[in-house]
């Protein structure tokens, strides 16, 4: 073994470690997210020899992963491991792009970037399916990268498998397929026929690998209606003007602004250098055009949307600081700065998502989604842990709150579970009342939740769980039944 594969070997396995132990620590601090304990409740019904229970928003497969670690036990963690493990098949792809397309310089920026960031960082520390998907585009890139120097049937048949696996895990990175044909036609050195071959496997195994999620969705008379829904969104339409705004929110809005901006020009430094320095316009296009369809046909996506495109762009700029560090050596005491401001950066927002994560700058969207309001797990939690020594084991319980909601809370259950109903649990309410049974809610603000005025007699107010931020409380309230309250 040479002593640049040493090299190469010794700084790839440093930045996976890093990468494990920057994602593995408190990874359960920050509470569930509503998304996150749908997730997990799929893992469990893949127990229940359901694998594809709900998959109509096009997370097919990426529940199936969590399952592997029995989400029944330590469920938070369960899920949460499952993104961890997958971003490091990603970073190990970006870093097999750094060593074929650059050198040493060029691993080591593709490492620093993806592990300081601090987006990437936030969204792979939850048991969400947008980082997963990117992290497999990264594997089909780096294959198809290696199909474009030499056509090989092996390699095609690896390329249309992480394709699929990207589409399977969360299907807004189906367009990724474009991005691979690119690199082969218009990069590959080989007999155009050959490199059409190639295409032709790769999309035959893709295809093969989507075959039994086709069929079971034509048999069960379902599509992927929701899946699109972010793109045809109903009488909404896309607003391109509107969806850039989102963009530069998502990229600028995690940390704080100094932070954000040093690593965004950092990015946009490194992606132009490649582009000048590499002659990797063919690349930059391929990962562009995912990106670009969705600004353009995109219906008010979410910061996780954009997530998909960003690792990908994290190694071209990679490439091209890599590149500058080898061809401008007047530029390395500038390359160093960056890289030591970058890496202070990343570990200051580490630092306060492991230990208060509620205070983390997040973007308005995401503020909302994961601290604030109903879709946090903020207060949720806070209320499972705390119901065994507010009541009695006798008292039932009812989640006044969405189903995916209180199924989420009950992965925080003490030896207490909630009673899980639609409509906030309004008909198991007048059930337990018709049944002179009293009866507790643990109650997100109306419209969500029931209105608690129609019981103001008979309702008690028992706790009150605040969310950061002053962020919507959630209250646990118990009613008693009418016998009761006549006895009085």
């Amino acid at each position: 073994m040479s002593s640049y594969t040493q090299r190469t070997l010794w700084l790839s396995v440093l930045a996976l470690c890093a990468l494990f132990a920057s994602r593995l620590i408190a990874l359960e601090s920050l509470p569930l997210h509503n998304d996150e304990g749908l997730h997990l409740t799929r893992a469990v019904q893949v127990w229940r020899s359901y694998p594809f229970w709900e998959i109509s928003d096009g997370k097919i497969v990426n529940h199936w992963l969590i399952a592997l670690f029995y989400p029944q036990h330590q469920p938070v963690f369960s899920g949460r491991i499952a993104t961890v493990l997958v971003a490091l098949i990603g970073l190990a792809g970006g870093i097999a792009i750094g060593k074929l397309l650059g050198g040493l310089p060029s691993i080591a920026a593709i490492s620093l970037l993806w592990i300081g960031t601090p987006f990437l960082f936030f969204y792979e520390r939850t048991a969400l399916s947008d980082s997963q998907a990117a992290a497999w585009a990264v594997l089909a890139v780096w294959l198809a990268l290696r199909l474009a120097r030499k056509p090989s049937l092996r390699v095609s048949a690896l390329c249309g498998a992480a394709l699929a696996l990207a589409a399977l895990f969360k299907l807004s990175a189906a367009p990724f397929a474009f991005s691979v044909a690119l690199i082969v036609l218009a990069s590959g050195t080989g007999d155009l026929r050959q490199r059409l071959r190639s295409l032709v496997a790769v999309a035959a195994t893709a295809l093969a690998c989507f075959s039994p999620v086709l069929a079971y969705l034509a048999l069960r008379g379902r599509d992927f209606g929701v899946a699109f829904s972010w793109l045809t969104g109903g009488a909404r339409h896309a607003e391109p003007i509107e969806n850039l705004r989102r963009l530069s929110d998502s990229l600028l809005g995690y940390g704080d602004a100094l932070g954000a901006a040093l690593w965004l020009g950092a990015v946009l430094i490194g992606a132009a250098a490649g582009l000048v320095l590499l002659r990797r316009a063919v690349l930059i296009v391929a990962i562009s055009a995912p990106l670009v369809a969705m600004i353009l046909i995109g219906v008010t996506p979410m910061p996780r949307h954009f997530l998909t495109n960003l690792p990908l762009w994290l190694v071209a700029s990679g490439l091209g600081l890599g590149a500058l560090w080898q061809r401008a050596p007047r530029v390395r005491p500038a390359w160093l700065l960056l890289s030591g401001a970058l890496a202070l950066n990343g570990a200051a927002f580490a630092l306060t998502a492991y230990r208060t994560p509620e205070a983390l700058a997040l973007p308005a969207l995401d503020r909302e989604q994961f601290i604030t309001g109903h879709s946090s797990g903020f207060a949720l939690r806070e209320a499972m842990q705390r119901l065994p020594e507010l009541l009695p084991l006798d008292v039932p319980i009812i989640g006044s709150m969405f189903p995916d909601s209180c199924r989420r809370a009950n992965f925080y259950a003490v030896g207490r579970q909630l009673l899980c109903a639609d409509g906030g649990g309004r008909e198991l309410l007048s059930a337990y009342l018709q049944a002179r049974v009293s009866v507790c809610l643990l109650a997100e603000p109306p419209p969500i939740g029931i209105g608690i005025d129609a019981y103001a007699e008979r309702a008690h107010l028992r706790a009150r769980f605040e969310r950061p931020q002053n962020g919507a409380p959630i209250h646990l309230w118990c009613v008693a039944a009418p016998s009761r309250l006549s006895s009085r």
